[in-house]
């Protein structure tokens, strides 16, 4: 279970690291489009455009044909602005995609200039896309690791009450005790008990030899096996199952010269 447990945090795991990942590229994309917010606006003109191929490759991608777009823009100081954008994406046929970039030739475009360098509206209108993905990824990743370890964590501790909080019987503490008004034969009698919810039942098993109560112990024990004390659930390392261990040993303890 524990090896079960490890294998699926580590997929999560990855999977959280993936989106991260993802998450710090399109952030980097962002930062540099939004370098240009509050540049000066102007309209330069496309000059030129070129028609690129992609085949696609890889599972989800669609390949086609896109046609880039290279602006230009001199202000009245003679200095000259270049930009390229990818105005659209996979036509179907270069020659629909080569009729698209003549249509865009001499068209006036709108430029942000800042610090001698451009972009173009194009790109800039992408910017709330990244920005959004570039927050909602990394927080998709921590709730992609997070909750699988939480649900393990939580499945864990209800579903294996046994491992480190079963009674165990104490050689030199064999002498019966009465706890909660329950007659007790002997400390792994009362270990043997919890593993049944009747009180009825619990009280019989409690008054059992060592013997057969460990017998009892022997057919319980396994990771699926749920404590009970006189009717009431209880969880593994909580404080109802310590308190009643304790309250176990001391009442042997304290009762020992009576029986």
């Amino acid at each position: 279970m524990k090896k079960k447990n490890a294998a699926v945090i580590a997929v999560f795991s990855a999977m959280g690291a993936v989106l991260i990942l993802i998450g710090i590229v399109i952030a980097s994309n962002a930062s540099s489009i939004g370098y240009f917010r509050g540049g000066e606006e102007v309209y330069g003109t496309v000059y030129d455009y070129r028609v690129r191929y992609s085949s696609g490759s890889g599972r989800g991608h669609v390949g086609g044909y896109s046609c880039f777009l290279y602006c230009r823009y001199i202000d009245e100081n003679g200095q000259d602005y270049h930009a390229e954008v990818q105005a659209n994406l996979n036509l179907s046929s270069r020659e629909k995609c080569e009729a698209y970039g003549e249509e865009c030739l001499n068209k006036k475009i709108k430029l942000y200039i800042r610090n001698s360098r451009c972009i173009t509206e194009i790109d800039m209108k992408r910017y709330p896309t990244y920005l959004a993905l570039s927050i909602v990824l990394p927080i998709a990743a921590v709730f992609v690791v997070g909750v699988p370890i939480l649900i393990l964590t939580v499945k864990v501790k209800r579903t294996a009450p046994h491992d480190k909080n079963q009674p165990e019987y104490v050689e030199d503490a064999e002498c019966s005790f009465t706890l909660d008004g329950v007659f007790c034969s002997n400390f792994l009698s009362f270990s043997a008990a919890l593993y049944f919810k009747s009180v009825v039942r619990q009280r019989k098993v409690c008054a059992l030899s060592k013997a057969e109560a460990a017998q009892i112990i022997e057919n319980k024990k396994d990771k699926k096996a749920k404590l009970y004390w006189q009717g009431k659930r209880l969880y593994k390392n909580s404080d109802e199952l310590n308190g009643l261990i304790e309250k176990a040993r001391a009442a042997q303890s304290e009762q020992a010269f009576l029986y």
